[in-house]
């Protein structure tokens, strides 16, 4: 090998080597990089594990917020509603929850499981529960019961196959479609009697809106119908609809209603603005930064709405005594009213 050749070899080991050194720096650099991707991942899991163990659920919140001492006292019979999964009446908080339907003896601070189903839409009037049932041949009427608190078991069929029904005191509001007619009927049940009259009746030619809308209220002067983010009330006295809805300019936008609290004259409606050209996982889109989503307050008297407040609470609101209450995120909040 001459000298040349040899300087050639040399100075072609050196260059491989360094190039050598440099590729397995890219290799390690890269390496770092993959490892504090994997890192910000495992933290990230790592938070929304540690957040879910130990963050309260709404029904959690919701239980704490019940069980205050300062609720013993309260009746929300008068508030009691399909969004209410609740009723506070002598000292005693009945729920239907995830465990079954149950209630808490404010007193004795003790829990006790009556019934380990689900009760729909019930109300507790005195040692009786009034609730619904499904019709055994449909998917979308029901059965209007009467059970015993103290044998809950024991169940009497007060009226079948209803569209819905509202639970008042003394008596049940509850509506059916005439087959022929296709027109709608709003009775009167007497518990006392058990006898039905007709209150008013929905005609054939209404908006499907009003004729679809599902009873959420009754009593002797308003009737309170939901359906396809409106709100719709009857003022039975002068025969006369009110209407809450929002309108929007881009045809694709809606106001989807989570939930109604009512307190007297006032219905609290919370909503969200959802769009439907755009997609998601939920099934349906919500564009968060609208200036009507969140809690609205609308006077049945006067028909004047405000809003309350703007933000979102998919924990549920809840009127105790003189204070609303929202739930999210595994807290809640007071709002002014």
């Amino acid at each position: 090998m001459t000298i040349s050749s040899f300087r050639e070899a040399l100075l072609s080991s050196e260059i491989f080597h360094e190039e050598g050194e440099n590729n397995l720096k890219k290799v390690n650099a890269f390496k770092v990089v993959i490892l504090g991707i994997m890192v910000v991942i495992l933290a990230c899991a790592a938070g929304y594990i540690l957040k879910v163990i130990f963050m309260a659920d709404e029904e959690e919140v919701l239980i704490n917020i019940l069980t205050k001492p300062e609720n013993a006292s309260l009746d929300t019979t008068r508030q009691k509603n399909e969004y209410c999964s609740y009723q506070i009446v002598d000292g005693i908080l009945y729920l239907d929850g995830k465990d079954g339907f149950c209630q808490y003896d404010f007193a004795e601070k003790e829990w006790k499981t009556i019934w380990s189903g689900e009760v729909n839409n019930y109300k507790v009037v005195g040692r009786n529960i009034f609730c619904m049932e499904p019709a055994d041949d449909s998917e979308e009427l029901w059965n209007v019961l009467s059970r015993n608190l103290d044998n809950f078991t024991e169940k009497k069929v007060l009226i079948e196959k209803v569209f819905d029904c509202v639970f008042d005191e003394g008596c049940i509001y509850y509506s059916c479609f005439d087959e022929n007619s296709d027109k709608r009927y709003i009775y009167q049940f007497d518990t006392n009697t058990s006898k039905s009259r007709t209150i008013f009746c929905i005609d054939s030619q209404a908006d499907d809106e009003i004729k679809y809308g599902k009873m959420v209220a009754a009593s002797e002067k308003y009737f309170v119908f939901c359906e396809n983010g409106g709100v719709w009330t009857y003022n039975r006295e002068v025969g006369q609809w009110d209407c809450f809805k929002m309108d929007f300019n881009e045809p694709d936008l809606y106001f989807r209603i989570h939930d109604i609290q009512i307190n007297q004259m006032d219905l609290y409606i919370q909503g969200l603005v959802c769009n439907t050209g755009k997609s998601s996982i939920a099934g349906y889109y919500v564009e968060k930064n609208a200036d009507e989503n969140g809690i609205w307050k609308v006077n049945l008297e006067t028909g004047q709405r405000k809003q309350v407040a703007n933000k979102i609470y998919y924990g549920g609101i809840y009127i105790l005594g003189d204070v609303l209450y929202a739930v999210d995120n595994g807290k809640y909040e007071t709002i002014s009213r």
